[in-house]
């Protein structure tokens, strides 16, 4: 393993022990103190990959820079505007995440079904998931 990933990668991976026992325990400060550490081990890794030296890793840093704003946007879970907050931020990293596949030289024959595989599955699914869909969509509505 590269030393530079070293230090990164063991926060990364302490702070996902520390927030998977917070979630089971169902402590809030617990999540507080552990997600966003470690959603930060990412976006440190992918600096010490010189993400910025390229526009595919500058999107890439982008979109979870993003991703770490969702995440910290979705933990307080009583306040509704927040959540939209972090639903958008997470919509903004995907994005972001699609840009970096356009910015490289892609199949898009493997892009398209890379993308139509899990719609199609998730609209044969609907019926089973119509009351989460629905709860999702009235929580983006309010």
């Amino acid at each position: 393993m590269a030393p530079e990933l070293t230090i990164p990668l063991s926060i990364g991976g302490v702070s996902l022990a520390g927030l998977l026992l917070a979630e089971q325990r169902q402590s809030t400060s617990g999540v507080w103190a552990f997600k966003p550490v470690a959603a930060a081990a990412y976006i440190w890794i992918a600096l010490a990959h010189d993400a910025t030296s390229s526009a595919y890793g500058v999107a890439v840093l982008i979109a979870l820079l993003l991703s770490w704003c969702g995440d910290v946007l979705l933990i307080p879970k009583a306040r509704p505007a927040v959540f939209r907050a972090g639903i958008l931020a997470f919509l903004s990293a995907h994005i972001a995440f699609v840009v970096a596949f356009l910015v490289r030289d892609v199949s898009w024959t493997a892009f398209i079904i890379a993308v139509s595989v899990p719609v199609t599955y998730t609209h044969l699914r609907a019926n089973e998931t119509l009351g989460s869909i629905s709860y999702a969509v009235f929580c983006l509505k309010n």
